[in-house]
């Protein structure tokens, strides 16, 4: 088994983060849409701007939710 890794105790920036969303599609855990996109509408508006998906997870539904999630997240991001 390999030594886990040392977390960074210097900060980072969050264009160095992509955030994966296999968790959209159910793999994992089963999430509903609403509970999926609002996660995802939260990253953008906290700054997270690269994800990664694939049309596997979950048959496509991750990939509609991060289409829904984005543009919830774009919304509130220029609107407030």
């Amino acid at each position: 088994m390999s030594e886990p890794l040392p977390l960074r105790s210097e900060p980072f920036d969050l264009d160095d983060v992509i955030v994966g969303t296999s968790p959209l599609g159910g793999i994992g855990k089963s999430l509903g849409d609403e509970n999926a996109i609002e996660i995802v509408a939260r990253c953008v508006e906290v700054g997270f701007r690269e994800f990664d998906t694939a049309p596997l997870y979950g048959l496509g539904s991750a990939e509609v939710r991060l289409g829904e999630g984005l543009r919830r997240g774009a919304a509130r991001a220029t609107t407030s």
